[in-house]
């Protein structure tokens, strides 16, 4: 099922793309999007941005439910992402606190709003940086993940 990235993508546009990453990062990536984004180059976007060097900073703007995120559980999420399989599987089983819904918080420098089956589980970036989208949302299931 590829419910999970159709409702990412489904609340951030290329162009949101382009301006955060021109606003968060000093050395955007290089080739920017103009009008069109797929599940593979986005999920790129994530691997490529996402980096062992950026643990500390992760640990300092993410909070998921209001606590802090601990050192070696940020760097388990992303060799989780590093490890994913763009080529495989269409999607992406959500975890409770996903890996790529911390890392799109912090690289976009987004809060999230996920309802799991009526429970409520956030994920805020603390930045001082002007956030550029509002808070996404999202809601779930066992078996389906959509934007809500």
């Amino acid at each position: 099922m590829t419910c999970f990235w159709d409702a990412i993508l489904s609340k951030i546009s290329a162009k949101n793309i382009d301006d955060c990453l021109k606003t968060n990062y000093d050395n955007p990536i290089n080739t920017l999007f103009t009008s069109i984004i797929n599940r593979q180059s986005f999920i790129k976007i994530i691997k490529d941005h996402t980096k062992i060097s950026d643990i500390n900073e992760i640990n300092k703007t993410v909070e998921w439910n209001n606590e802090e995120l601990a050192f070696l559980f940020i760097e388990e999420c992303m060799i989780s992402i590093n490890s994913y399989n763009v080529n495989g599987s269409q999607g992406h089983d959500c975890s409770v606190c996903d890996p790529f819904l911390i890392m799109i918080c912090f690289l976009f420098n987004v809060d999230i709003n996920h309802n799991y089956n009526g429970v409520l589980i956030t994920y805020k970036n603390k930045s001082k940086i002007p956030k550029i989208l509002k808070p996404l949302n999202f809601c779930s299931n066992e078996d389906h993940f959509w934007s809500c």
